[in-house]
């Protein structure tokens, strides 16, 4: 009776300890992406392929959109001036739009 005990505490430790490996290799691999607000032009938008293509400074890019802001795409067209949340890896390069919110209108004096 004794062995079957301390069989069961045995593998309650090792389920322990390999449950928190799984949950310390997830939080690192949180910790590595950033994100950052971007004010950018919308070029294109494809609701079906889950894309938008930005005109930041002089440059183009498309980019996957995911999270909220793929409910948020269909409201913008090209032309539109935006503030996106882009979502950078480790390296900061962009991986992801997160989120898209129309730009505040420049001020007029």
């Amino acid at each position: 009776m004794k062995k079957i005990q301390i069989l069961f505490v045995a593998l309650a430790l090792v389920a322990s300890v390999a449950s928190a490996k799984g949950t310390a290799t997830k939080t690192q691999a949180a910790a590595k992406t950033t994100s950052h607000a971007v004010s950018a032009e919308i070029v294109s938008t494809d609701a079906a392929a889950k894309t938008v293509t930005l005109k930041v400074a002089d440059k183009s890019v498309t980019m996957p959109v995911q999270g909220k802001a793929i409910t948020e795409l269909p409201t913008f067209k090209a032309g539109d001036l935006v503030t996106a949340t882009c979502l950078d890896n480790a390296k900061g390069e962009h991986q992801a739009i997160t989120n898209l919110k129309a730009a505040p209108k420049p001020k007029t004096k």
